[in-house]
């Protein structure tokens, strides 16, 4: 049988008023009260422990029962919602969401915990570097990277996100923010890491797989911008784009040794696009 309880404020001047909304099963429900040291929500544990102290118990009242565990979770968002929740000043309720599966809706005291938290965690060296190691892995599986890819495809189909996304990337492409970017880039860019990266795209530039896959996925996405067609007033962008991105080339100065990586480069895809035709 799945329930869903309340806890009310004994103290006469609080006029029993409820202060919590639970879903649960067995016990559950007496749980905060019994172990309320246990429990993650501050204010709740708060005023457990301050009813203690004053010899006092809160009402605890099992107010529905189902038989099933999404009839009970409706009924708790239901009774949230009716009697509101504190943090957001809509009502005395003491709940850190709005009730159901997952977190939903967390306020600014449950979202300043975690924040808490998670940078108590982060500045244990032991800790970060095994968080590391595990999303390292986990981007690796094949599993996980269909994940993200329709995921990400997903939401850019969604107007609403895709105009958020858009105007947060925009906001970021401010003259401060890109002059910010760019001396951390140049701070971080260590004679190390540019060593260890050239040597990777070396690595990568001789890859006959590798290469292989870029070139597919070049023809997918020349295929997709054939599809979709551009307006002169695109083409005129790409093209003045281009043009900057040369004279920064040309001002900088290219040496005879980059010139002729270039061109070796270009008569390896040159190569491979023949192949490819034939």
């Amino acid at each position: 049988m799945h329930y869903v309880y309340t806890y009310r404020d004994p103290r006469p001047r609080k006029n029993n008023v409820v202060v919590y909304v639970g879903k649960g099963v067995g016990e559950r429900a007496y749980s905060p009260w019994k172990n309320p040291d246990r429990s993650s929500n501050i204010r709740l544990r708060n005023l457990l422990n301050l009813l203690r102290r004053e010899g006092l118990e809160p009402i605890i009242e099992i107010v529905f029962e189902f038989d099933t565990e999404r009839e009970a979770l409706d009924k708790e968002i239901e009774l949230i919602a009716l009697y509101g929740r504190a943090e957001f000043k809509k009502g005395p309720l003491y709940n850190s969401t709005d009730g159901g599966e997952g977190c939903i809706n967390r306020g600014p005291l449950s979202l300043a915990k975690i924040g808490r938290g998670a940078k108590k965690n982060w500045l244990d060296t032991a800790y970060r570097e095994k968080c590391t190691e595990a999303m390292k892995k986990t981007q690796l599986e094949p599993k996980e990277k269909s994940r993200k890819g329709r995921a990400t495809k997903t939401g850019w189909t969604d107007e609403e996100t895709r105009r958020k996304r858009t105007e947060g990337i925009q906001a970021a492409q401010t003259p401060e923010m890109v002059a910010k970017r760019c001396a951390t880039n140049k701070e971080n860019w260590t004679e190390e890491k540019r060593a260890a990266f050239a040597i990777k795209m070396k690595k990568q530039c001789e890859d006959p797989e590798h290469l292989k896959r870029r070139a597919e996925a070049a023809k997918i996405a020349w295929a997709k911008r054939k599809e979709k067609g551009s307006t002169p007033e695109e083409q005129q962008a790409k093209s003045e784009k281009a043009k900057l991105v040369w004279a920064a080339k040309k001002a900088k100065g290219v040496t005879p040794e980059e010139r002729e990586k270039w061109s070796e480069a270009a008569k390896q895809r040159w190569v491979i696009r023949r192949k490819e035709k034939a």
